[in-house]
């Protein structure tokens, strides 16, 4: 007994149309080929599946036993090449990411990055390397599939207002993103080797009064920056933002001028051999920053959703 999905789909349409004219113009194909084919799955299973006038069309009781097993298989078969069609998709759409140039060097992107494109010949990833700010607005317009980044976790009505008054967002992300975090780094100050800043396990007001500290500047965003600017000076502290006021320029700053530095820890990079700097916790201040991964507001679109899974599998 031969006989194909094809030929299946075919019968139920015409049960369903119960006209063999208007099942043709439903699938697209002439009567005589429709009727060739009932009539070619009629001589495969040995029974009358139509009862034909000129009139109607009417399902025989062998036709109407028949019926629901075969558009279950019908359906399955839709199923399955929807499916088999968006894995085809996923293999050749582009997943458009951003991530800012100043994370290149991070262990867990790049690990990331390596394990996806080892584990996905095919895949096409085009990454963005603007600054934050500017991809993140475009993951919330879904110009970006995925957002890999370094901030914290801020409410969203609250960030979307920042954005609108133009202010600084660098390093924020909203709450309301499906979100994957790959690792978070502590908030520190970054002191020099020879200073005796260097020898004290915690920092704390009488180590800091009237100490000049490097401070980030306002780029990164209020609900980062303001805490640390409080503590700092509650403890006496003379802040001072370098020309440059962005995390990596902060602690070059600080390295150049031997001075103390905040640091978001995650560019904190030594020659190989030479520890000129070493970084300190500071008390009471107990912020940190996160390396993200980000998604549109509808979870990740098909073509970037071998990425996020791996994300997912991520150690943290």
């Amino acid at each position: 007994m031969e006989y194909s999905l094809r030929q299946l789909s075919f019968f139920v349409a015409v049960a369903d149309e119960r006209s063999f004219t208007q099942a043709a113009r439903k699938l697209h194909v002439t009567q005589p080929t429709l009727s060739t084919q009932v009539r070619a799955l009629e001589q495969a299973m040995g029974f009358d599946l139509f009862i034909r006038s000129t009139r109607k069309v009417e399902l025989t009781s062998e036709g109407r036993r028949m019926l629901a097993g075969a558009r279950r298989l019908v359906d399955e078969n839709e199923a399955f090449r929807t499916e088999l069609k968006g894995l085809r998709r996923s293999r050749t759409l582009t997943v458009e990411m951003g991530s800012a140039p100043y994370t290149i060097d991070i262990p867990q992107r790049s690990d990331l990055l390596a394990q996806f494109m080892g584990a996905n010949e095919h895949a096409k990833l085009r990454i963005d390397n603007r600054w934050q700010r500017e991809l993140l607005v475009d993951l919330l317009d879904n110009r970006l599939d995925l957002l890999l980044m370094i901030g914290i976790r801020v409410d969203s009505t609250v960030l979307r207002g920042i954005l609108a008054r133009g202010e600084g967002a660098e390093t924020l992300y909203p709450d309301d993103l499906p979100s994957i975090r790959l690792k978070s780094q502590p908030v520190k100050l970054l002191v020099p080797i020879e200073s005796d800043l260097a020898r004290l396990e915690r920092l704390d007001k009488t180590a800091l009064e009237g100490r000049r500290v490097a401070m980030l500047a306002g780029v990164h965003g209020a609900p980062l920056i303001a805490p640390i600017r409080e503590l700092f000076s509650a403890l006496g502290a003379d802040l001072v933002v370098p020309p440059e006021g962005n995390a990596i320029a902060v602690e070059r700053y600080g390295r150049q001028f031997r001075t103390p530095a905040v640091s978001l820890g995650w560019f904190d990079e030594h020659m190989p051999g030479v520890v000129d700097m070493v970084s300190r916790p500071v008390d009471g201040l107990d912020l940190s920053t996160d390396l993200v991964l980000l998604t549109r507001s509808g979870g990740p679109p098909a073509a970037a959703e071998a990425f996020w899974a791996l994300a997912s599998t991520v150690e943290r």
